[in-house]
């Protein structure tokens, strides 16, 4: 799970962010296969990644089982149970492992940030309309996108070098996210 911030000309100080730009903050799950499971894309820039998660489908969809598995997350996310971040100050030779084997997978939704931006040209710089109709066109990309994946129309990858600007949050549930983290690196790592 990653999310990234795509430049639109909203007016009002809540999209502002502290590069002076007026971004929509998009978040977006996906499979290694480059398909994207959930988008949201509602949220000023200024909105904290995790903020966008704690008020997303996505995560009560987790936390009531209807959906199985463990969400990847940078450290601008939470440590949870259902989500797992990088260790970070990994001390032992199974952490170390951890992180690079949990920076390896989250890349792919990184990937298809660069593969949208790409195929969406649009996507890459500021999108020149009303609010209302940027959210439509990142929500058209992201379908039109899944549909030439699952229609095998591979598109050309070349990675964009991109800053990620991240915050490291601390959980407010330590026992939980955390403790579940260390014994999953003790159990595969």
């Amino acid at each position: 799970m990653f999310c990234r911030k795509l430049l639109t000309l909203f007016p009002g100080e809540i999209f502002r962010n502290r590069k002076v730009q007026f971004p929509l903050n998009v978040q977006v799950a996906c499979r290694p296969n480059l398909e994207m499971l959930n988008l949201v894309a509602r949220h000023p820039g200024s909105t904290h990644d995790n903020a966008i998660f704690e008020q997303s489908g996505l995560r009560v969809k987790f936390e009531s089982n209807e959906v199985q598995g463990i969400l990847l997350g940078d450290n601008g996310y939470a440590c949870r149970r259902d989500l797992l971040t990088p260790v970070i100050n990994p001390v032992t030779e199974s952490e170390e492992n951890y992180n690079r084997a949990h920076i390896r997978t989250r890349n792919i939704v990184e990937r298809v940030f660069g593969v949208c931006k790409r195929r969406f040209p649009c996507l890459r710089r500021t999108l020149q309309t009303e609010e209302e109709t940027s959210i439509a066109i990142i929500c058209a990309t992201a379908i039109l996108h899944n549909i030439a994946r699952n229609l095998n129309d591979v598109f050309q990858e070349n990675e964009l070098n991109e800053d990620g600007d991240w915050v490291v949050i601390v959980n407010d549930r330590p026992g939980d996210g955390l403790a579940f983290r260390r014994t999953f690196i003790v159990t595969h790592f």
